[in-house]
């Protein structure tokens, strides 16, 4: 439906649909970075929105349905992806890296995003794929991500860590897929929020740290202040140790 160049573009207000991508985006190389995709619909097609390459800039405030694949995100840093709503029949929302050195600071990776304020429907919605190395400080907190359908079962957290393409088929990764803060030398993904914050769960205040909603199949016990006291594990090194037991709706931030 749409193609370019997103160089510090600022898309707005849009209705795109396809049978394809609804919308292809290719960092331009300059180091303006990215802009902003926001409030936008795509219905249809392989895969609602992607983007390559692109940094410093906003996914905010769209809708994806209908479509195979919603957002997808490759060597993409210091991004913005908040408040979209997502439904898909196969991957909701899917962040891949081709760079396999962490130490390489201009190496193709996927880092530095901030995502949060998420709603994804899709019988996996969220998908990381690529080297060990290439996912790394990212932080993921007061998201829904909600497993629709029967890929992953009851009990199993909506996370598939891949060793290929997102087109292709899904496999076990490697326990290192990604890194976990505590090793030396090595910049992890946080999966709830940075700090502990003060917050309100139905109306009544709490202080603490937020993390995502795992849909009603992931197994946690209830907490005070709809914080599960049961960490959701993701792999080997990698868990969120604050798995919010209510949707992202029932929180908010003080």
């Amino acid at each position: 439906a749409g193609r370019g160049d997103t160089t510090l573009a600022r898309i707005a207000g849009n209705s795109l649909a396809s049978n394809q991508v609804g919308f292809p985006g290719e960092a331009g190389g300059t180091p303006g970075g990215f802009g902003s995709f926001s409030k936008n619909l795509v219905t249809g097609g392989k895969a609602g929105l992607i983007l390559v390459g692109n940094q410093g800039g906003s996914l905010t405030g769209n809708r994806v349905s209908g479509a195979e694949d919603g957002i997808l995100l490759s060597d993409a840093r210091d991004m913005l992806i908040s408040e979209n709503q997502i439904i898909t029949s196969e991957f909701g929302m899917v962040i891949s890296a081709s760079d396999s050195l962490p130490d390489q600071v201009d190496g193709a990776a996927c880092a530095d995003n901030r995502i949060t304020h998420n709603r994804v429907t899709a019988p996996q919605p969220l998908v990381l794929t690529g080297p060990s190395s290439g996912i790394r400080n990212n932080t993921v907190f007061l998201n829904d991500l909600i497993p629709a359908g029967t890929r992953g079962g009851a009990g199993t957290p909506p996370v598939f860590l891949t060793g290929t393409h997102f087109w292709g088929g899904v496999v076990a990764s490697p326990p290192d897929q990604l890194f976990s803060p505590s090793l030396p030398g090595r910049s992890g993904n946080r999966w709830e929020t940075e700090t502990l914050v003060r917050y309100a769960y139905n109306g009544s205040p709490y202080s603490g740290y937020l993390g995502n909603y795992w849909g009603d199949g992931v197994s946690r016990e209830p907490g005070a202040g709809g914080v599960g006291t049961l960490p959701v594990r993701i792999n080997a090194e990698n868990e969120d140790r604050s798995p919010l037991t209510g949707t992202r709706d029932q929180y908010s931030l003080r």
